[in-house]
């Protein structure tokens, strides 16, 4: 029996996304005339072949298709008026609305911090990767200075990837969970015209019940399952994990600030673009008219190009060079450790929440849907849901 109920879980999983859905309900009246129709029929069979084992069983189905018009009240009045139910249980007048209100608090939340950790894995990407050289030519000699202060800050990309991994499967739980709030709210109510189908016929009735009680489950207890999940995060109070811009600044680091010198037109164009010889001919040019060129361009060539080359060069190896040995400030590997941590604190109380979360939830729907399905006959053990939970 339990092989037979699986299966037909997992068709009516695939028939709950069909259009015929909405059609059920003017088929249910059809089954019942026929199912009184039948019982009638193999009564008076029944009688006239004098066969009083067959009258025990209509009497019996008689019983149980008057049961199911009873039970088909019941829930359908359950149904219509669930509001002040729900509202008894979970003190929410809209209880889908206050489910997805406390699905979508908690995907803002994950989405958030999730910000937080990429822009913070980024900035250590830079700085932890980042390598400096600079070189300095004293005519025959010359002064080499290289360093990479940052390369031990990769450690810290170690718990910032922990973090990113806790709060993708946070987001996907979340994510999951708004799905099938609107999945059942949808179909919940269209599948139940099905289920009394298979109620009133008298040999998938056990089946049929065990769908009302799933219809119920997904339908009432889940979304307050929800509703009772955020209760216990406004008593806890959980926290928002956040890094603040003070501690986005440490991940950023003390990079030089020396690319303006390679992204200054005038000196771009004076030793890329001009070079010795066009920088010669500029100048000197205008001299030829009082002989002075030649005298211009010894001093340009000997003197003037090299000695502004030095200078740049000079400039350019101070700024590196003292970044490198320590006169550039450095960010704090204990600032960047205090705000990691507390950080990472945040983050792992919101996700081992989210796992508490998702046992709540499983067990109220489940014990709920189990107790509502062994009541009304159903299923008692649910095979495929209990394995799920």
């Amino acid at each position: 029996m339990e092989l037979k109920v699986v299966v037909a879980l997992l068709l009516l999983a695939t028939v709950s996304f069909s259009t015929f859905l909405d059609d059920l309900q003017f088929a249910l009246p059809i089954v019942i005339i026929i199912m009184v129709i039948l019982l009638s029929l193999v009564f008076m069979l029944s009688r006239t072949l004098s066969l009083p084992q067959l009258q025990a069983w209509v009497k019996t189905e008689i019983r149980e298709l008057i049961i199911a018009a009873i039970l088909f009240i019941a829930i359908y009045g359950l149904f219509s008026g669930i509001d002040p139910f729900v509202y008894m249980i979970t003190g929410e007048e809209d209880y889908h609305g206050a489910a997805q209100s406390v699905s979508h608090d908690m995907l803002n939340r994950a989405n958030e911090a999730y910000k937080d950790v990429m822009e913070a894995n980024h900035y250590l990407g830079i700085i932890s990767g980042f390598y400096a050289t600079t070189s300095l030519s004293l005519w025959y000699a010359g002064i080499t200075s290289s360093g990479s202060p940052y390369a031990g800050f990769s450690i810290f990309m170690t718990p910032l990837s922990m973090a990113s991994q806790g709060l993708t499967n946070m987001i996907y739980i979340y994510s999951a969970i708004s799905l099938f709030l609107d999945f059942f709210l949808d179909v919940g109510i269209k599948l139940l015209p099905l289920a009394f189908i298979f109620r009133f016929i008298p040999f998938t009735r056990k089946a049929g019940t065990t769908l009302i009680a799933l219809v119920i489950g997904a339908y009432l207890f889940f979304p307050a399952s929800v509703v009772l999940v955020g209760s216990f995060h406004d008593t806890i109070e959980i926290e928002t994990p956040h890094l603040s811009k003070k501690a986005l600044s440490d991940f950023k680091g003390d990079l030089p600030t020396i690319d303006a010198l390679c992204k200054e037109p005038v000196l771009r164009i004076l030793f890329v673009l001009l070079g010795e010889l066009v920088m010669t001919l500029v100048i000197c040019l205008p001299l030829a008219a009082f002989g002075l060129y030649e005298p211009c361009e010894k001093w340009m060539t000997l003197l003037v190009y090299p000695l502004l080359v030095f200078i740049y060069q000079l400039a350019y190896s101070i700024a590196i060079g003292g970044f490198i040995w320590g006169l550039w400030p450095e960010s704090s590997v204990s600032a960047i450790h205090n705000s990691l941590i507390d950080f990472m604190v945040q983050v792992n109380n919101i996700v081992v929440v989210t796992y508490i979360d998702v046992i709540i939830i499983g067990i109220i729907t489940y014990i709920g849907t189990k107790s509502i399905s062994s009541a009304l006959g159903g299923e008692y053990l649910l095979p495929a849901v209990q394995k799920l939970i």
